[in-house]
């Protein structure tokens, strides 16, 4: 909710002063998201766009130097997709290393108490963004 104006009126007669408050009921976004997928009425349609760092590279300045969250700021996203709360560390049994590999490829190792699994992706000219897998990190099922 938002007051989007208030205004006093003094009544003579009883000596006091009204306040007559006009306020402009606003959802939020996720109750818009919430009522549109139960079939009920909206302030305005949802807007939840696709945006990724490979889309963001089709746009101009000042667009394409903003973070993710920015963006999504900018365009009034009801809700940020692509972007990560949390993350996960398997610290304890698990060891992540990460590297470069000759051909600028990146190398993923996680060493377990059964062994080294390891994957390797690949970015491209055409997708700067968005790797490729060239090495799974399961390569058979035992």
């Amino acid at each position: 909710m938002r007051i989007v104006s208030q205004k006093y009126k003094y009544n003579p007669y009883s000596n006091y002063y009204f306040c007559f408050i006009k306020i402009k009921i606003q959802m939020t976004g996720k109750d818009r998201i919430k009522a549109t997928l139960a079939g009920e009425s909206t302030d305005r349609f949802p807007y939840v766009p696709c945006i990724d760092k490979y889309t963001q590279a089709g746009f101009q300045d000042p667009i394409k130097s903003m973070d993710l969250f920015e963006l999504q700021k900018y365009c009034c996203s009801d809700m940020f997709r692509g972007l990560s709360s949390f993350s996960i560390e398997y610290t304890k049994f698990v060891k992540h290393t990460q590297s470069i590999g000759p051909d600028g490829s990146l190398i993923d190792e996680y060493k377990t108490p059964l062994g080294t699994l390891r994957e390797v992706h690949r970015f491209t000219p055409e997708s700067p963004y968005i790797p490729f897998p060239t090495e799974y990190l399961i390569k058979n099922v035992k």
